[in-house]
């Protein structure tokens, strides 16, 4: 079994100073990419009539998926699954990422200020110097946040913040 890969424009990896001073035109268009044959926007499209309830969608499985400096702002990843997906840098800011499953996922330096993790399973994700001011972890097991992304989140009392020591 091979890992899934995404067809883009550039795979050369950025240094931590360029994706902080990264511009729009930096990073790759959701439109661009493919998973699994389909192009990401169709996924997302079928996905959407997901949430609403319409029979005619389907879940989004983007397990394993490279999404790897992806513009993906203010999408609805919402019971999304992103089991092992490679999300370091992308752009999630103001996404709607509730009840979706980012287990072992790789978030580091993704910028997820202000997103809803309402219930998002974290178990195993490396949130290593992502951007998490604002973000909001609700009903997340204390452990799994912790262990997600050390030093950068308080777990005291409900609902959880993100934001001590993190960049917004």
């Amino acid at each position: 079994m091979h890992a899934t890969r995404f067809r883009v424009k550039s795979e050369r990896r950025r240094s931590y100073p360029e994706l902080l001073h990264s511009t729009e035109e930096d990073l790759k268009s959701f439109k661009s990419i493919r998973h699994k044959g389909k192009k990401l926007s169709e996924i997302m499209e079928s996905h959407a009539r997901f949430t609403r309830g319409d029979t005619s969608g389907a879940r989004a499985d983007l397990s394993g998926a490279n999404l790897a400096g992806a513009d993906l702002h203010g999408m609805n990843f919402a019971y999304a699954l992103l089991r092992g997906a490679n999300l370091e840098g992308a752009d999630l800011h103001q996404a709607r990422l509730t009840f979706a499953d980012f287990s072992r996922a790789r978030l580091v330096r993704a910028d997820l200020r202000s997103c809803d993790l309402t219930e998002t399973n974290l178990a195993g994700a490396d949130l290593s110097e992502a951007q998490l001011g604002g973000t909001e972890l609700v009903r997340n097991p204390p452990a799994a946040v912790s262990s997600a992304c050390p030093g950068s989140c308080s777990t005291r009392g409900s609902p959880t913040w993100c934001g001590s020591r993190t960049r917004a």
